[in-house]
């Protein structure tokens, strides 16, 4: 018992030492319906903070589909939108780069097995997912303060 102590505290203790010093909150909210036995719908939000919270870092709205045909096995797949914060930022070459948002479409399938072998329970999930990230045209200044041509 104090040896696993031991091991989550030293594991605890590196984790913290490797963190980032931003502070931030990610949270989610999420419905399901069930529409028949085996097949459920549902839609999700997220919205995640940056900057000590001060700042909207990312959000979401999504939508998902869920099918289980049998007890070992469960499909599904659904499509979100989000929306990411890029803060301002100079490039190495001195140039700055004014902030910006960029939306992303992302789409989703998987597919979930799962097995009982007396006490043990396995689950497997494999999950494909494809984004697509809409140009953004984001303006660029010189160190001196004038506009640059992309």
């Amino acid at each position: 018992m104090r040896r696993g102590l031991l091991i989550i505290a030293a594991t605890l203790s590196a984790m913290a030492s490797e963190a980032q010093t931003d502070l931030g909150l990610w949270t989610e909210a999420e419905a399901q319906w069930s529409i028949t036995k085996k097949l459920e719908a549902g839609v999700e939000a997220e919205l995640r903070t940056a900057n000590g919270i001060e700042d909207i870092g990312r959000w979401s709205l999504g939508a998902n589909v869920d099918w289980a045909p049998k007890k070992w096995l469960a499909a599904g797949a659904g499509y979100s939108l989000q929306d990411t914060h890029h803060p301002a930022e100079t490039t190495k070459k001195g140039n700055m780069v004014a902030e910006y948002w960029q939306l992303r479409h992302r789409i989703f399938a998987h597919a979930r097995f799962k097995a009982k072998l007396s006490a043990l329970r396995l689950s497997l999930r494999l999950r494909y997912q494809l984004t697509h990230k809409c140009g953004v045209s984001v303006a660029k200044y010189s160190s001196t303060g004038t506009r640059k041509d992309n």
